[in-house]
């Protein structure tokens, strides 16, 4: 992009030498002593370069303040890329990315699926199907919602929900919602005991440490992970409530090479990195719930 700039400047610069020194001759040689109709031309050819030279000067003006920013989004795509972010975008799961988190028949199943949310009200009602449907398949679901139960874990939930506003969509607050959820779960739970079916169900509390909402989900081919994951950055107060980025990455072993040292690009993941914290958290929190 910047050599073929440099490539137009440089035409731009003898069009205007050339024309520079027709306006010299025309204006240096006098109407007598040149036939006027090699003068017309010249004046003509004179104009033509001067028009040229201006259009040209705006447009590659215009073209350089456009390539630094394409060559911006561009540094900025590839950094993302290198961070393991695919998307980031404004709207909710699509069909395909909902394929993609749990699962088919076409494409396999995840090992693992792991949930973090404040309630996870919505979620877990739209998707509980799926979700069974996995564990059907041998996947292992890990999910965290707040803790209803400890006075620290609902002096959190009630402050959340002051600060965010008291109006969820489901009528009920934060503490009710993750009351339900777990109600849901231990229904769920019970199905999968009963059934016998060869995954697993698995719900911990947490306090206070809720950052953001994290949906992990873990498929193995060939002994190498893919990982993928979805985040959602979302401000916590009442306005800005529904200004949501979700964010799309991933991370596939079979892409690196299996070695001792963690490569530049494990060691710069965000998908690694929220997997692990996932997994410190679900540590640091203890037991399962009993569900």
């Amino acid at each position: 992009m910047k050599k073929n700039l440099k490539v137009v400047l440089l035409i731009l610069g003898v069009i205007a030498l050339l024309a520079i020194s027709l306006s010299l001759v025309l204006c240096l040689v006098p109407e007598e002593g040149m036939n006027s109709t090699l003068r017309s031309i010249l004046y003509e050819i004179d104009k033509g370069l001067i028009l040229t030279g201006i259009i040209g000067l705006v447009i590659s003006f215009a073209s350089r303040l456009i390539a630094e920013d394409i060559l911006a989004v561009s540094r900025d795509n590839k950094r993302l890329r290198q961070l393991g972010i695919k998307s980031i975008s404004d709207k909710t799961l699509s069909k395909e990315e909902i394929r993609l988190m749990f699962g088919d028949d076409k494409n396999g199943y995840p090992i693992e699926l792991k949930f973090l949310f404040v309630t996870g009200i919505n979620f877990v009602r739209d998707f509980r199907p799926l979700i069974i449907k996995a564990i059907e398949h041998g996947c292992n679901v890990k999910i965290m919602i707040g803790d209803a139960v400890s006075e620290k874990g609902r002096e959190f939930l009630t402050r959340n929900q002051e600060f965010r506003g008291p109006a969820n969509e489901s009528g009920l607050t934060d503490i009710q919602e993750c009351e339900q959820v777990t109600k849901w779960l231990k229904e769920m739970h019970k199905e999968v005991v009963d059934k016998k079916l060869p995954g697993s169900l698995s719900l911990r509390y947490y306090t206070d440490q809720y950052r953001y909402n994290h949906r992990i989900a873990i498929y193995e081919k060939n002994n190498k992970r893919e990982y993928r994951v979805w985040s959602n950055i979302q401000p916590q107060t009442k306005i800005a409530l529904r200004l949501t980025l979700a964010v799309y990455g991933t991370y596939d072993e079979a892409d690196y090479s299996q070695s001792l040292v963690k490569t530049k690009e494990e060691k710069e993941s965000i998908v690694l990195a929220t997997n692990e914290s996932f997994d410190e958290l679900w540590r640091f929190c203890g037991k399962d719930e009993s569900l």
